[in-house]
């Protein structure tokens, strides 16, 4: 029991601190920003393929896998079920 205490309370302190970071910069007023805030991703190389089963290298992995990203999402833990995620709008 004393063991599953002190985890929780890893996790509160873990949890506070990462909410923290999560917090949007403070920009001050008359700052003049971009006019499209867009983030651009360099890839370095081109990818050889964008066939799942053919890919090699991490250029490859790394598109691939903002593709499929949240396209599907595993609900429960230990089930290994994959369910419809950002495809159903969720």
């Amino acid at each position: 029991m004393k063991i599953q205490k002190h985890n929780y309370i890893t996790m509160v302190i873990l949890a506070m601190g990462m909410a923290g970071a999560a917090q949007a910069a403070n920009v001050p007023e008359g700052t003049a920003l971009a006019e499209q805030q867009t983030l651009v991703r360099s890839n370095g190389n081109e990818p050889a393929s964008l066939d799942p089963h053919k890919v090699e290298s991490d250029v490859e992995f790394n598109i691939i896998s903002d593709l499929f990203d949240g396209l599907v999402a595993v609900k429960k833990r230990w089930q290994h079920r994959a369910t419809p995620g950002a495809v159903l709008g969720e």
